[in-house]
C-alpha cells in the first residue's frame, strides 16, 4: 500500500559495453542475472512551495501546476503521473533488452520467482516499483503481474536504503563526516569552491532572481532587505543522521533539479525555471547539482556508512545467497533472474563511490542521478567463468520531456562503468569471484568486499 513519507537485444549492449574484438569478451557471454538499483522517476519537490518561493523574488513564485487535479498522490516529493508514465516505459526497456538477450521468452509470462522488485518504503519509490513491473510485464501475450516487496518500518525508514537514519543500523559521526568533506574541498575551503564555479552560480543567480529576505538576514533582525545567491556563502553541516550543503551551491542544487523535473514533467517551457533556461543552461546549472553530489554522496566516509547495506545485497543477489544479516528485509530467491531494488539517487551515488566508478553527464545526462535512472549488474558466463558487467542506463533528457518509448533500437543512454576488478583496462566486466590466477581485488566479490563497511553491516 503506497503512503506519504514523513517527510535502464544483446548486439546494441556489446557494441555500447564492449570494444569489437574476433575474440569474444565475458561482455557477451551468456546472461544469467540483471540486478538494477533504480532511483525513483520524476516526482514533485520535496520542499514545499512556500519554502522554494523564498529563493526567489520572481512575482509569482514556483510553478505549482505539476499534476492534473484527479492524480491521487498528493505529498511533497510524491511521483507524478508523468514520473509514472516514464518509469513505466524504463520497464517497458527492461523487457525488450532481458527478451532479446534470451534471459526471458516473449512467448510466456516469467515464472514468479524469476522476477523480483524491491522498493524502498517512500511512495515514490514504491510508486516507481510498481510502474517499472508495469512496464516491464506490457511486452508478454498474457497479463503478468510482479508483487513489489517493502520492508515493514514502523519508523517509515528502510535499513537497506536509509541505514544511517535514526534508530537504523549505521549513524553518521557529526564531525568525522564534516571533515571528510572538508578534506576533499580546494585551498581555501568552501569561499575557494564557490569562486571556482562562479560563473554557474551567477547563472543561477540569474535564473533564479534570488532571494527573500528570510534567506537573508536572521529571524529576529529588523534589517528589511533582499540579497542574491552569491551573497549566500556555502557552508555544510550536520545534524543527527543529516549532512546537508547550505548556502549558494546547495540552493543551486536543488534549484537545479527541480529545473530538470519541472521540464522532464512536462510544463509549459514558459514556466520550466520562468522561461530564463534552455536544455544547454539545464545542463549548465545542474554541474552545481552534480557537485554537491560529489561532496555529499561520494565522500567515502558518507558513502560506506551509507550504501554498504545495499551494495552487500546486490553482490548476494549476484552469487545467488545466501544472505547476510538481520536486518536487511525481503531479499530475490536464488531463481530470480531479474531483480531491481528501487531506491533513491543517493543510493546510486553511494554505490558508485564504493565501486570507485563514474560516468560524465552531458546534454542528454545533464543529472548524472537521473529520475528512474539506474545501476546495472549483468551476471554473464563466459568459458565456464561468470563475470560481472556493469553500467548506468536512464532516460536522455528529451526522451524524457516528450515520453519517447525506449528499446533495443530506440535506446536510452548507456555508459559503461570503469572497474578496477575488470579483465581489461578500463573495462567494465569483472570475474563474479576469484579465478585461480587472480587475486582476490581482481574479483568483482574481493573488490566490493573490500569496500564495505564492516560496522554498517546488520
Amino acid at each position: 500500500m503506497l503512503r506519504c513519507a514523513t517527510f535502464c537485444n544483446v548486439l546494441v549492449s556489446v557494441a555500447l559495453l564492449a570494444a569489437a574484438t574476433a575474440e569474444a569478451q565475458p561482455e557477451s557471454g551468456e546472461l544469467l542475472k540483471v540486478v538494477v538499483v533504480s532511483r525513483h522517476g520524476v516526482r514533485t519537490p520535496l520542499e514545499t512551495f512556500d519554502d522554494l518561493n523564498r529563493w526567489t523574488q520572481r512575482p509569482g513564485g514556483w510553478p505549482q501546476a505539476w499534476n492534473p487535479t484527479t492524480w491521487r498522490h498528493r505529498c511533497p516529493g510524491d511521483l507524478t503521473q508523468v514520473g509514472t508514465e516514464l518509469a513505466t516505459l524504463m520497464g517497458g526497456y527492461y523487457h525488450s533488452r532481458l527478451v532479446a538477450d534470451r534471459l526471458f521468452s516473449a512467448a510466456r509470462c516469467p515464472e514468479s520467482k524469476t522476477v523480483f522488485i524491491r522498493a524502498d518504503v517512500n511512495e515514490r519509490t514504491q510508486a516507481t516499483g510498481e510502474a517499472i513491473a508495469q512496464g516491464f510485464a506490457r511486452g508478454f501475450p498474457s497479463p503478468c503481474q510482479f508483487p513489489i516487496s517493502v520492508t515493514e518500518s514502523a519508523t517509515n525508514s528502510d535499513p537497506l536504503f536509509h541505514p544511517t537514519s535514526a534508530g537504523m543500523v549505521c549513524p553518521l559521526g557529526a564531525s568525522q563526516a564534516m571533515q571528510s568533506i572538508v578534506a576533499r574541498l580546494p585551498p581555501g575551503g568552501f569561499a575557494a569552491l564557490d569562486k571556482l564555479h562562479g560563473v554557474a552560480i551567477g547563472a543561477m543567480q540569474d535564473v533564479l532572481q534570488c532571494c527573500q529576505r528570510e534567506i537573508c538576514v536572521p529571524k529576529a533582525s529588523n534589517v528589511v532587505r533582499p540579497c542574491r545567491l552569491t551573497d549566500r556563502p556555502t557552508r555544510v553541516t550536520v545534524a543527527g543522521d543529516k549532512v546537508k550543503m547550505e548556502g549558494a551551491i546547495g540552493i543551486a542544487s536543488t534549484a537545479a533539479e527541480i529545473f530538470l523535473l519541472e521540464y522532464a514533467n512536462g510544463l509549459p517551457l514558459n514556466a520550466v525555471g520562468w522561461g530564463a533556461i534552455d536544455v544547454p543552461k539545464m545542463a549548465s546549472l545542474l554541474t552545481l547539482h552534480n557537485l554537491q553530489f560529489d561532496y555529499m554522496q561520494r565522500t567515502k566516509y558518507i558513502a560506506k556508512r551509507q550504501g554498504s547495506m545495499l551494495m552487500r545485497a546486490v553482490l548476494e543477489t549476484l552469487l545467488g545467497g545466501p544472505f547476510s544479516g538481520t536486518m536487511s528485509g525481503p531479499m530475490p530467491p536464488a531463481e530470480a533472474k531479474f531483480v531491481a531494488f528501487v531506491g533513491h539517487d543517493t543510493n546510486i551515488a553511494n554505490l558508485a563511490a564504493l565501486l570507485g566508478t563514474d560516468w560524465n553527464a552531458s546534454e542528454q545526462l545533464p543529472d548524472k542521478t537521473a529520475p528512474a535512472g539506474a545501476l546495472v549488474f549483468e551476471l554473464r558466463e563466459h568459458a565456464g567463468a561468470r563475470y560481472v558487467v556493469t553500467y548506468y542506463v536512464a532516460q536522455k533528457v528529451d526522451q524524457l520531456r516528450h515520453r519517447t518509448p525506449i528499446d533495443t533500437s530506440t535506446p536510452p543512454h548507456i555508459a559503461a562503468l570503469p572497474l578496477r576488478c575488470a579483465t581489461r583496462p578500463g573495462g567494465n566486466a569483472c570475474p563474479l569471484s576469484q579465478l585461480p590466477t587472480t587475486p582476490p581485488d581482481r574479483s568483482f566479490q574481493g573488490m566490493v568486499q573490500g569496500a564495505l563497511e564492516p560496522g554498517c553491516l546488520k
